[in-house]
C-alpha cells in the first residue's frame, strides 16, 4: 500500500511531522528503492521515487521552517547476489551524482564506493562471538562513518580502540535491541560500556512502529536512565545532541548552521528547565 504514490507521499510527511513534534530537527532515514504506481496501472522508476521523496520534504520544511532537512540511506539486504548488489551499488552512485544533497550514503557490507558516497554499515548486531559479529571489523577497516547497534563491539578492544581513534559513532538503538531479545536489561546493554570508555555515540531508534514508538525520545530515556552514570545530568543529554550533529551526514557549513540553531534552542530550554 506504501507504494501507492499519494499514500508515500501522505506517509514521509506524517513520518516528518511525528519526528518534529519530537523535537527531531534534521533526520536521516534508511531505507530502499519503492516502485510507486498510480491506480491507472502506472509505475515510477527510481528517479521519480526520488523526485517525489525530495518534493515531499520540502513542502514540509515550507510548513516547518525551523526543520533543516532529511538525508537518505539507501540499504540493500545482504543476502543478494554479487551481481545484484553491484548492479544496485552502480545505480546508486548514479543517483548520489543527481541527488547530492539527499543521498547521504549506502548501508551494506564488504564493499567500497565512490569516493563522495559514505557508508553507514549495520554491524555487530548480536548478541554472539566469532562468527556473525566480525562484521564489524569489515566496517571499521571499510571506514564507516557511522556504524549500526555495533552491538558486539564491547567484546572487541582493539576494533573498540580503533573506533574511538578514527572517530566512528556507534548508533545505539536501545529499544529494538530489547524487542530482538539482544539485552533484557538497559542497564546491561553495551552501551553503556561504550559511553563509560568514550566512544563517540549517537542514539537512534530502529523500526519503531513495529511496536509503536514514535520519535527519539524514548530512545534517548533510556539511554541516559539506564546507561549513564547515576550523577549525570544535562551535560549528557548535551553531548548527545551535539554528537547528533557533529555526526551526521550534513556539510561542514551545514552543521554549523544546525549548531548554531540547535544552541539557540539549548538556552531556551535552560532558560525554561525549573532549577
Amino acid at each position: 500500500m506504501l507504494c501507492y504514490r499519494p499514500a508515500f507521499e501522505v506517509y514521509v510527511y506524517r513520518l516528518l511531522k511525528e519526528l518534529h513534534d519530537d523535537n527531531v530537527m534534521y533526520t536521516e532515514l534508511r531505507g530502499t528503492f519503492m516502485p510507486l504506481y498510480e491506480l491507472n496501472g502506472t509505475v515510477y522508476d527510481t528517479g521519480v521515487f526520488f523526485e517525489i521523496f525530495i518534493r515531499t520534504v520540502e513542502n514540509f520544511k515550507k510548513d516547518h521552517p525551523d526543520f533543516l532537512g532529511v538525508r537518505y540511506i539507501h540499504s540493500i539486504y545482504r543476502g543478494v547476489t554479487p551481481e545484484v548488489l553491484k548492479n544496485g551499488l552502480d545505480e546508486l552512485i548514479g543517483w548520489k551524482n543527481t541527488y547530492p544533497d539527499f543521498i547521504a550514503g549506502f548501508d551494506f557490507e564488504l564493499l567500497e564506493a565512490g569516493k563522495d558516497l559514505k557508508f553507514f554499515f549495520h554491524a555487530g548486531e548480536t548478541n554472539w562471538q566469532g562468527n556473525t559479529d566480525l562484521n564489524l571489523v569489515d566496517a571499521v577497516l571499510l571506514n564507516s562513518s557511522r556504524i549500526g547497534h555495533g552491538f558486539a563491539l564491547a567484546k572487541h578492544p582493539l576494533l573498540t580502540e580503533l573506533v574511538k581513534t578514527r572517530g566512528v559513532a556507534i548508533e545505539v538503538c536501545p529499544i529494538s535491541n530489547q524487542v530482538l531479545m539482544l539485552s533484557e536489561d538497559h542497564r546491561n546493554h553495551p552501551g553503556a560500556y561504550l559511553i563509560a570508555n568514550g566512544v563517540p555515540v549517537v542514539v537512534g531508534n530502529d523500526d519503531p512502529s513495529a511496536w509503536g514508538a514514535s520519535g527519539l525520545s524514548y530512545d534517548w530515556y533510556v539511554v541516559f536512565m539506564a546507561m549513564t552514570p547515576e550523577d549525570a545530568g544535562l551535560e549528557v543529554l548535551k553531548r548527545f545532541a551535539i554528537d547528533s550533529i557533529n555526526y551526521s551526514a550534513m556539510t561542514s557549513e551545514e552543521k554549523s548552521l544546525a549548531m548554531e540553531k540547535w544552541n539557540s534552542d539549548w538556552q531556551k530550554f535552560l532558560r525554561e528547565v525549573p532549577t
